[in-house]
């Protein structure tokens, strides 16, 4: 599977991209008024969210209880229905006028979602019609890959990290900050 850092960076790249290039003059200038840090650092946030059941099934194994981590990791929280959720959020509060507070819906699902394309496509499959289907789907393009895919993995974390870096030195002058 991606690591944590993939798992928050492509959301945070992504997001950022389409913030910074997808638009151009007044229309930018709205999706960035919009779209603001607090936006892209929750959908790096969001990226993660899925993977909540590790250190819950940790903290269960540590208070005694008997979990079997590796069959329930990617079976609750690996599936469209959160995200789903969080849309329904997204269009009810944009409905009611709400719109500042409904991006955070939308930021959440984008987030989620990009952590289950990473998962099936990357690595391994997802259910994501648990628990109404059982049917795993996803390339598990790893398996193309005829070295250790954990390095990859820790490979890619560090090139993504380049490159964002890279892309926020040009953008937005991140050396002001230090």
């Amino acid at each position: 599977m991606p690591l944590a850092v993939t798992h928050v960076l492509v959301p945070i790249i992504i997001l950022d991209l389409f913030r910074d290039h997808a638009f151009r003059g007044r229309m930018k200038k709205k999706i960035k008024a919009i779209i603001t840090n607090k936006f892209v650092f929750l959908a790096g946030f969001a990226g993660l969210m899925p993977d909540a059941d590790v250190p819950l099934f940790t903290i269960l194994e540590l208070l005694g209880y008997q979990v079997q981590s590796d069959v329930g990791h990617r079976l609750f929280f690996h599936n469209i229905w959160i995200p789903l959720a969080f849309l329904g959020f997204f269009v009810l509060l944009h409905l009611l006028k709400q719109k500042k507070f409904s991006m955070v819906f939308l930021v959440l699902a984008f987030g989620f979602s990009m952590h289950l394309i990473l998962d099936s496509t990357v690595i391994g499959y997802i259910m994501p019609l648990f628990p109404l289907s059982i049917v795993e789907v996803g390339l598990n393009l790893s398996r193309l890959i005829p070295i250790n895919a954990t390095t990859v993995m820790v490979s890619l974390d560090a090139v993504l990290l380049l490159f964002w870096l890279w892309h926020e030195e040009t953008e937005h002058k991140i050396r002001d900050y230090f």
